[in-house]
Protein backbone atom coordinates (compact mmCIF):
# COMPACT_ATOMS: atom_id res chain seq x y z
CA UNK A 1 0.00 0.00 0.00
CA UNK A 2 1.29 3.53 -1.04
CA UNK A 3 1.48 5.87 1.82
CA UNK A 4 -0.02 9.06 1.85
CA UNK A 5 2.69 11.84 1.52
CA UNK A 6 3.13 14.25 4.31
CA UNK A 7 4.88 16.99 3.11
CA UNK A 8 6.95 19.75 5.74
CA UNK A 9 4.45 22.10 6.21
CA UNK A 10 5.38 26.34 6.72
CA UNK A 11 5.43 27.75 10.32
CA UNK A 12 5.95 31.20 8.92
CA UNK A 13 2.38 31.05 6.94
CA UNK A 14 -0.69 30.85 9.03
CA UNK A 15 -2.63 29.57 5.67
CA UNK A 16 -1.08 27.54 3.25
CA UNK A 17 -1.68 27.56 -0.57
CA UNK A 18 -4.12 24.40 -1.02
CA UNK A 19 -4.75 21.99 -4.28
CA UNK A 20 -7.48 23.22 -6.88
CA UNK A 21 -10.36 21.32 -5.62
CA UNK A 22 -14.26 22.13 -4.56
CA UNK A 23 -13.25 20.48 -1.14
CA UNK A 24 -10.22 22.12 -0.75
CA UNK A 25 -11.77 25.39 -1.40
CA UNK A 26 -14.11 25.20 1.39
CA UNK A 27 -10.95 23.26 4.06
CA UNK A 28 -9.40 27.06 2.96
CA UNK A 29 -12.74 29.01 3.54
CA UNK A 30 -12.94 27.38 6.80
CA UNK A 31 -9.53 28.87 8.05
CA UNK A 32 -10.57 32.06 6.35
CA UNK A 33 -13.79 32.62 8.29
CA UNK A 34 -16.23 33.26 5.20
CA UNK A 35 -17.81 29.84 4.70
CA UNK A 36 -21.06 30.78 6.59
CA UNK A 37 -22.82 30.91 3.13
CA UNK A 38 -21.65 27.46 1.83
CA UNK A 39 -24.66 24.95 2.40
CA UNK A 40 -22.40 22.13 2.83
CA UNK A 41 -19.97 23.82 5.30
CA UNK A 42 -21.66 22.13 8.88
CA UNK A 43 -22.77 23.90 11.77
CA UNK A 44 -19.00 24.96 13.15
CA UNK A 45 -18.31 28.65 13.98
CA UNK A 46 -14.82 28.83 12.55
CA UNK A 47 -11.59 30.58 14.33
CA UNK A 48 -10.93 33.77 12.69
CA UNK A 49 -8.01 34.53 10.83
CA UNK A 50 -6.22 36.56 13.99
CA UNK A 51 -7.36 34.26 16.46
CA UNK A 52 -5.14 31.23 14.20
CA UNK A 53 -2.72 33.67 14.59
CA UNK A 54 -2.63 34.71 17.79
CA UNK A 55 -3.46 30.94 19.32
CA UNK A 56 -5.71 29.69 21.80
CA UNK A 57 -4.11 29.92 25.66
CA UNK A 58 -4.71 27.44 28.72
CA UNK A 59 -3.68 27.49 32.46
CA UNK A 60 -3.63 24.92 34.34
CA UNK A 61 -1.68 23.61 37.32
CA UNK A 62 0.62 21.00 37.35
CA UNK A 63 -1.54 18.74 40.48
CA UNK A 64 -0.95 15.69 42.08
CA UNK A 65 -3.80 14.13 41.30
CA UNK A 66 -3.99 13.67 37.51
CA UNK A 67 -0.18 12.82 37.73
CA UNK A 68 -0.68 9.69 39.71
CA UNK A 69 -4.07 8.78 38.32
CA UNK A 70 -2.07 8.92 34.87
CA UNK A 71 1.07 6.91 36.34
CA UNK A 72 -1.44 3.73 37.48
CA UNK A 73 -2.92 3.76 33.98
CA UNK A 74 0.57 3.43 32.43
CA UNK A 75 1.47 1.02 34.70
CA UNK A 76 -1.87 -0.53 34.57
CA UNK A 77 -1.40 -1.06 31.01
CA UNK A 78 2.76 -1.50 30.69
CA UNK A 79 3.37 -3.82 34.05
CA UNK A 80 6.58 -4.52 32.59
CA UNK A 81 7.78 -0.81 32.58
CA UNK A 82 6.41 -0.57 35.84
CA UNK A 83 7.61 3.47 36.84
CA UNK A 84 6.66 4.66 40.49
CA UNK A 85 6.12 8.82 40.36
CA UNK A 86 4.72 9.87 43.72
CA UNK A 87 4.21 13.65 42.59
CA UNK A 88 5.84 15.24 45.07
CA UNK A 89 9.52 16.07 44.47
CA UNK A 90 10.58 14.61 41.13
CA UNK A 91 10.42 15.81 37.83
CA UNK A 92 6.97 14.49 36.30
CA UNK A 93 7.81 11.59 33.42
CA UNK A 94 7.52 12.99 30.19
CA UNK A 95 4.70 12.96 28.35
CA UNK A 96 3.01 13.64 31.38
CA UNK A 97 1.69 17.31 30.62
CA UNK A 98 -0.76 15.49 28.58
CA UNK A 99 -3.51 15.04 30.85
CA UNK A 100 -3.28 18.37 31.62
CA UNK A 101 -4.41 21.43 30.06
CA UNK A 102 -8.01 19.55 28.99
CA UNK A 103 -10.77 21.06 26.99
CA UNK A 104 -12.82 23.93 28.02
CA UNK A 105 -15.30 24.19 25.67
CA UNK A 106 -19.14 23.49 26.58
CA UNK A 107 -20.22 20.32 25.58
CA UNK A 108 -22.99 21.50 23.45
CA UNK A 109 -19.85 23.80 21.17
CA UNK A 110 -18.36 20.37 20.52
CA UNK A 111 -17.78 19.39 16.99
CA UNK A 112 -20.66 16.12 15.98
CA UNK A 113 -17.60 13.40 16.55
CA UNK A 114 -17.53 14.92 20.64
CA UNK A 115 -13.93 16.92 19.91
CA UNK A 116 -12.96 20.35 19.71
CA UNK A 117 -14.84 22.17 17.01
CA UNK A 118 -12.23 25.16 16.07
CA UNK A 119 -9.81 22.36 14.66
CA UNK A 120 -12.33 21.04 12.18
CA UNK A 121 -11.77 22.47 8.21
CA UNK A 122 -14.90 23.96 6.95
CA UNK A 123 -16.49 21.90 4.38
CA UNK A 124 -15.87 18.77 6.29
CA UNK A 125 -19.38 17.18 7.53
CA UNK A 126 -18.25 14.95 10.49
CA UNK A 127 -21.77 13.94 10.61
CA UNK A 128 -21.35 11.99 7.17
CA UNK A 129 -20.79 7.86 7.63
CA UNK A 130 -17.19 6.97 7.55
CA UNK A 131 -16.24 10.53 8.04
CA UNK A 132 -13.64 10.90 10.86
CA UNK A 133 -10.95 12.92 12.34
CA UNK A 134 -7.87 11.10 13.47
CA UNK A 135 -4.22 11.67 15.22
CA UNK A 136 -1.62 11.45 12.31
CA UNK A 137 1.47 12.13 14.42
CA UNK A 138 3.62 14.85 15.29
CA UNK A 139 6.76 15.39 17.65
CA UNK A 140 7.59 16.40 21.22
CA UNK A 141 11.11 18.59 22.41
CA UNK A 142 11.99 19.33 25.82
CA UNK A 143 14.40 22.29 27.21
CA UNK A 144 17.80 20.95 28.51
CA UNK A 145 16.41 21.97 31.70
CA UNK A 146 12.63 20.59 31.42
CA UNK A 147 13.36 18.59 34.50
CA UNK A 148 14.26 21.36 37.09
CA UNK A 149 10.19 22.81 35.82
CA UNK A 150 8.29 20.38 34.98
CA UNK A 151 7.21 19.40 38.12
CA UNK A 152 3.84 19.93 40.24
CA UNK A 153 5.48 21.98 42.44
CA UNK A 154 8.63 24.53 42.39
CA UNK A 155 11.89 23.09 43.64
CA UNK A 156 12.80 24.46 47.20
CA UNK A 157 8.73 25.89 47.51
CA UNK A 158 7.29 23.54 49.63
CA UNK A 159 4.02 22.37 48.29
CA UNK A 160 3.37 26.04 46.13
CA UNK A 161 1.94 24.47 42.89
CA UNK A 162 3.14 25.83 39.43
CA UNK A 163 1.07 27.37 37.35
CA UNK A 164 1.45 26.16 33.47
CA UNK A 165 0.35 28.11 30.49
CA UNK A 166 -0.25 26.27 27.35
CA UNK A 167 -0.37 28.59 24.04
CA UNK A 168 -1.40 26.54 20.73
CA UNK A 169 -1.53 27.88 17.45
CA UNK A 170 -2.83 26.82 14.11
CA UNK A 171 0.72 26.18 11.93
CA UNK A 172 -0.44 25.04 8.69
CA UNK A 173 -2.62 22.50 6.85
CA UNK A 174 -2.39 20.89 3.70
CA UNK A 175 -5.23 18.66 1.56
CA UNK A 176 -3.58 14.95 0.74
CA UNK A 177 -4.35 12.83 -2.61
CA UNK A 178 -3.96 9.35 -3.54
CA UNK A 179 -6.28 8.12 -6.16
CA UNK A 180 -9.67 9.37 -5.73
CA UNK A 181 -9.31 9.81 -1.48
CA UNK A 182 -7.92 12.75 -0.20
CA UNK A 183 -7.84 14.27 3.45
CA UNK A 184 -6.99 17.30 5.07
CA UNK A 185 -4.13 17.41 7.61
CA UNK A 186 -4.13 20.04 10.09
CA UNK A 187 -0.72 21.24 11.96
CA UNK A 188 -1.20 22.46 15.72
CA UNK A 189 2.03 24.01 17.11
CA UNK A 190 1.86 23.95 21.22
CA UNK A 191 4.41 25.41 23.61
CA UNK A 192 4.75 24.98 27.21
CA UNK A 193 6.00 27.25 29.70
CA UNK A 194 5.24 29.04 33.44
CA UNK A 195 3.13 31.50 34.60
CA UNK A 196 5.59 33.24 37.20
CA UNK A 197 7.72 34.16 33.63
CA UNK A 198 4.73 36.15 32.09
CA UNK A 199 4.35 33.36 29.98
CA UNK A 200 1.34 33.49 27.16
CA UNK A 201 0.54 36.93 29.03
CA UNK A 202 -1.21 39.89 26.69
CA UNK A 203 1.71 41.67 24.98
CA UNK A 204 4.07 39.58 26.85
CA UNK A 205 5.64 37.07 23.26
CA UNK A 206 7.35 33.81 24.71
CA UNK A 207 11.06 33.30 24.74
CA UNK A 208 13.37 30.97 24.25
CA UNK A 209 14.57 30.04 27.80
CA UNK A 210 10.76 30.65 29.03
CA UNK A 211 9.34 27.41 26.81
CA UNK A 212 10.04 24.18 28.68
CA UNK A 213 8.13 21.73 25.82
CA UNK A 214 7.42 22.39 22.19
CA UNK A 215 5.16 20.19 20.97
CA UNK A 216 3.63 19.80 17.41
CA UNK A 217 0.19 17.95 16.61
CA UNK A 218 -1.01 16.90 13.06
CA UNK A 219 -4.82 15.45 12.61
CA UNK A 220 -6.02 14.12 10.01
CA UNK A 221 -9.56 14.83 8.85
CA UNK A 222 -10.88 11.31 6.29
CA UNK A 223 -13.62 11.72 4.73
CA UNK A 224 -14.38 7.96 4.57
CA UNK A 225 -12.29 6.07 6.56
CA UNK A 226 -12.17 2.21 6.48
CA UNK A 227 -9.66 0.07 8.58
CA UNK A 228 -7.55 -1.54 7.04
CA UNK A 229 -4.18 -3.61 7.96
CA UNK A 230 -0.73 -1.82 7.90
CA UNK A 231 1.82 -3.05 5.60
CA UNK A 232 4.76 -0.93 6.38
CA UNK A 233 7.91 -3.23 7.03
CA UNK A 234 9.56 -2.32 10.32
CA UNK A 235 13.11 -0.91 11.06
CA UNK A 236 14.71 -3.68 12.07
CA UNK A 237 15.46 -6.09 15.17
CA UNK A 238 14.04 -4.83 18.50
CA UNK A 239 16.14 -4.59 21.41
CA UNK A 240 13.46 -4.25 23.63
CA UNK A 241 9.89 -5.34 23.41
CA UNK A 242 6.80 -4.28 25.40
CA UNK A 243 3.28 -5.99 24.76
CA UNK A 244 -0.13 -4.10 25.87
CA UNK A 245 -3.51 -4.93 24.82
CA UNK A 246 -5.95 -2.29 25.73
CA UNK A 247 -9.33 -2.55 27.06
CA UNK A 248 -12.43 -0.24 27.11
CA UNK A 249 -11.92 0.77 30.57
CA UNK A 250 -8.34 2.04 30.13
CA UNK A 251 -9.37 4.06 27.10
CA UNK A 252 -12.44 5.68 29.29
CA UNK A 253 -10.06 6.66 32.11
CA UNK A 254 -7.70 8.34 29.42
CA UNK A 255 -10.53 10.13 28.20
CA UNK A 256 -11.55 10.80 31.80
CA UNK A 257 -8.21 12.39 32.25
CA UNK A 258 -8.31 14.59 29.46
CA UNK A 259 -12.29 15.66 29.30
CA UNK A 260 -12.09 14.05 25.83
CA UNK A 261 -15.51 13.00 24.68
CA UNK A 262 -14.01 12.14 21.16
CA UNK A 263 -16.45 8.87 20.43
CA UNK A 264 -13.96 7.03 18.72
CA UNK A 265 -12.04 6.13 21.91
CA UNK A 266 -16.08 5.17 23.72
CA UNK A 267 -16.68 2.11 21.71
CA UNK A 268 -16.28 -1.15 23.47
CA UNK A 269 -15.50 -3.14 20.58
CA UNK A 270 -13.96 -0.98 18.03
CA UNK A 271 -12.53 1.82 20.17
CA UNK A 272 -9.74 3.49 18.85
CA UNK A 273 -5.94 4.44 21.22
CA UNK A 274 -5.81 8.03 21.61
CA UNK A 275 -2.77 9.49 20.14
CA UNK A 276 -1.81 10.88 23.04
CA UNK A 277 -1.93 7.84 25.02
CA UNK A 278 0.28 5.99 22.09
CA UNK A 279 2.78 9.13 22.50
CA UNK A 280 2.92 8.63 25.97
CA UNK A 281 3.44 4.21 26.40
CA UNK A 282 6.37 5.33 24.33
CA UNK A 283 7.80 8.04 26.17
CA UNK A 284 7.26 5.35 29.12
CA UNK A 285 9.14 2.72 27.59
CA UNK A 286 11.58 4.45 26.36
CA UNK A 287 12.27 5.92 29.81
CA UNK A 288 12.30 2.34 31.60
CA UNK A 289 14.39 0.84 28.78
CA UNK A 290 17.14 3.30 28.67
CA UNK A 291 17.11 3.82 32.50
CA UNK A 292 17.69 -0.27 33.07
CA UNK A 293 19.47 -1.40 35.70
CA UNK A 294 22.57 1.10 35.67
CA UNK A 295 21.76 3.98 37.72
CA UNK A 296 22.31 6.51 35.05
CA UNK A 297 20.73 9.44 34.09
CA UNK A 298 18.47 9.96 30.98
CA UNK A 299 15.59 11.83 29.18
CA UNK A 300 14.19 12.33 25.77
CA UNK A 301 14.93 15.56 24.33
CA UNK A 302 13.28 14.85 21.23
CA UNK A 303 10.81 12.27 19.75
CA UNK A 304 9.08 13.18 16.26
CA UNK A 305 6.44 9.94 15.73
CA UNK A 306 3.85 9.25 12.42
CA UNK A 307 0.57 6.93 13.28
CA UNK A 308 0.04 4.72 10.17
CA UNK A 309 -2.79 3.11 11.08
CA UNK A 310 -4.89 2.89 14.49
CA UNK A 311 -4.66 0.55 17.06
CA UNK A 312 -7.85 -0.81 18.78
CA UNK A 313 -9.31 -1.77 21.66
CA UNK A 314 -8.89 -5.60 22.72
CA UNK A 315 -6.33 -6.21 20.55
CA UNK A 316 -2.55 -7.09 21.39
CA UNK A 317 0.35 -4.39 20.42
CA UNK A 318 3.82 -4.59 20.90
CA UNK A 319 5.77 -1.49 21.78
CA UNK A 320 9.50 -2.41 20.37
CA UNK A 321 12.49 -0.17 20.47
CA UNK A 322 16.13 -0.21 18.55
CA UNK A 323 19.04 2.27 19.22
CA UNK A 324 20.80 3.04 16.63
CA UNK A 325 24.83 1.74 16.61
CA UNK A 326 25.88 4.87 16.29
CA UNK A 327 25.86 8.08 19.16
CA UNK A 328 25.50 11.31 17.78
CA UNK A 329 28.68 13.14 17.34
CA UNK A 330 30.70 10.10 17.60
CA UNK A 331 32.94 7.76 15.25
CA UNK A 332 32.33 4.40 15.33
CA UNK A 333 35.35 3.64 16.81
CA UNK A 334 34.73 6.02 19.71
CA UNK A 335 31.67 4.77 20.14
CA UNK A 336 32.90 1.08 20.63
CA UNK A 337 35.93 1.99 22.38
CA UNK A 338 36.20 4.89 24.33
CA UNK A 339 34.22 5.25 27.55
CA UNK A 340 32.25 8.64 27.66
CA UNK A 341 32.20 10.66 30.96
CA UNK A 342 29.98 13.72 29.73
CA UNK A 343 26.14 13.04 28.41
CA UNK A 344 26.02 10.97 25.09
CA UNK A 345 23.05 11.47 22.78
CA UNK A 346 21.74 8.41 21.23
CA UNK A 347 18.94 7.45 18.48
CA UNK A 348 15.88 4.92 18.81
CA UNK A 349 14.02 3.59 16.71
CA UNK A 350 10.79 3.32 18.09
CA UNK A 351 7.64 1.40 16.41
CA UNK A 352 3.99 -0.36 17.45
CA UNK A 353 3.33 -3.33 15.71
CA UNK A 354 0.04 -3.85 15.31
CA UNK A 355 -1.20 -7.76 15.92
CA UNK A 356 -0.72 -8.92 12.20
CA UNK A 357 3.11 -7.95 12.82
CA UNK A 358 2.76 -4.60 10.79
CA UNK A 359 3.97 -1.47 11.53
CA UNK A 360 0.80 0.78 12.94
CA UNK A 361 3.50 3.56 14.72
CA UNK A 362 6.71 4.64 13.49
CA UNK A 363 9.12 7.19 16.18
CA UNK A 364 12.68 8.32 16.01
CA UNK A 365 13.97 9.69 19.50
CA UNK A 366 16.46 11.10 20.63
CA UNK A 367 17.90 10.50 24.23
CA UNK A 368 20.54 12.32 26.08
CA UNK A 369 22.24 9.96 28.78
CA UNK A 370 24.53 11.23 31.63
CA UNK A 371 27.19 9.16 33.50
CA UNK A 372 25.56 7.53 36.75
CA UNK A 373 26.37 9.11 40.09
CA UNK A 374 27.61 7.37 42.87
CA UNK A 375 24.64 6.61 45.56
CA UNK A 376 24.66 8.79 48.54
CA UNK A 377 25.70 7.36 51.92
CA UNK A 378 23.98 8.77 54.84
CA UNK A 379 25.69 7.81 58.54
CA UNK A 380 23.65 7.04 61.44
CA UNK A 381 24.52 7.45 64.62
CA UNK A 382 25.64 3.86 66.56
CA UNK A 383 23.18 2.59 69.27
CA UNK A 384 24.90 1.45 72.14
CA UNK A 385 22.89 -0.59 75.65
Amino acid sequence: MRPWTLSRLSLRHPVLPLARTPGAALLQRRFNGTHSDDPVAGPYTPPSLSQAKSGWIWKDHFAVGPARRFNTLLNDLLPDAFIFHDGYKKAMPQGFHLVYFPIHAAPSKLAPDGAESQHVPGGFDLTKPGATRLWAGGSLTFSDDWAQQVRCFKPGGGRTPYLWTCRETFAGMKVLKRGDESKAVVELQRTYGTEEEGFGEVGKEPVEEQVYIEETRLLAFVPNFEPKATSFGTPGEADFKYKFTPTPEQLFQFSALTNNAHFIHLDREKGIVHGPLTLALMLRTLTHAVHGPTGTVSDVLKISYRNLCPLYVGQEATICLRKRPQEIGKSPEETKNTPEEKDSISVWDVWIQEPGGGMAVKATAHVRTAPAQPPKTKKYPSQTG
